[in-house]
């Protein structure tokens, strides 16, 4: 069973905005989505197709593929699972490596895409690959049972690796004007190379300029912050949450810049934000093994 999942567009509480941008003088804007439900590309939903600017023209497909063959060199049935990034069209492509994968009968060159940490810089200096077949991650096994077999050059999993959580992958792409834009997306591979789920994603709408990757919501063991409120006082925002002391607290921009940080914090706490231009941002906290973005709108 195929089914061709829909991204639904970013809403947050503080405005009316439909889908989150952020434009101010000399700045770049970036288009944020937010896939909500997540995209789950595993057995029962084989492909995801991304329309990353929303023109109508898919970019990308995303595809789980699980088979099986007969290997004439070794004489015996093998059983494999792939995970596979496509970029659509000739100026397409993901940020990844190519490197050589030997197989029985005979090894070919493949391409990897990378698993992106937090706050890279996504741009031209990447290494770009524009091949059809690009892997995340490959497995094969014997279909009685027995050895293992793993593309060990893949960034998302691999004999060594058994899941990655919350990295990003890079793209660039040319809009219907023939603009070269570049984003990102933030993805797991996870289940043993089974599954593949697509969160969000972001491009900059500004051609030929880098974006920073950052996924605008996140959170891990959230409890800490269970009741986090925020409270606007003129140009001050008040910071109350259910943990009082916080490790570290940072203001981002979409573009992924660090606009400002202060450790051992103390709850309620009050921040002058009368230096931010009008604009989209973000609140990240961090308390012991706790992590909690918030975006907040300067206006």
């Amino acid at each position: 069973m195929s089914k061709n999942l829909k991204c639904t567009l970013y809403k947050y509480s503080l405005s009316a905005i439909a889908f989150l941008t952020f434009r101010n003088s000399g700045l770049s804007q970036i288009t944020y989505y937010d896939v909500d439900p997540d995209a789950i590309i595993d057995s029962d939903n084989s492909t995801y197709y991304l329309d990353i600017n929303g023109d109508e023209v898919n970019d990308f497909l995303f595809i789980y593929s699980e088979f099986s063959l007969y290997s004439w060199p070794i004489h015996t049935y093998l059983h494999r699972r792939d995970i596979i990034a496509v970029p659509l069209g000739v100026s397409n492509a993901i940020a990844g490596t190519v490197g050589y994968h030997d197989t029985a009968s005979g090894g070919t060159s493949w391409y990897y895409p990378f698993a992106l940490e937090e706050a890279t810089l996504i741009n031209g200096d990447m290494q770009w690959q524009t091949y059809l077949f690009q892997v995340l991650g490959a497995s094969t096994y014997l279909v009685g049972g027995g050895g293992n077999f793993y593309a060990d050059n893949a960034n998302w999993f691999n004999a060594d690796l058994h899941e990655t959580v919350d990295h990003f992958i890079g793209l660039k792409f040319k809009d219907s004007n023939d603009y070269l834009h570049y984003g990102w997306i933030r993805c797991d591979v996870i289940d043993s190379g089974r599954s593949l789920i697509i969160k969000d994603y972001a491009f900059n709408e500004e051609p030929d300029k880098g974006i920073y990757s950052r996924g605008l919501v996140s959170s891990v063991d959230t409890d800490q912050f269970s009741l986090l409120n925020l409270a606007y006082y003129g140009n001050t925002i008040r910071i109350d949450c259910s943990n009082t002391f916080i490790i570290e607290l940072e203001i981002w921009s979409l573009s992924g810049e660090q606009l400002y940080v202060k450790n051992a914090v103390v709850c309620p706490v009050d921040i002058d934000i009368s230096n931010l231009p009008v604009g989209l941002y973000v609140i990240t906290l961090i308390a012991d093994n706790s992590k909690r973005s918030v975006p907040f709108l300067v206006h």
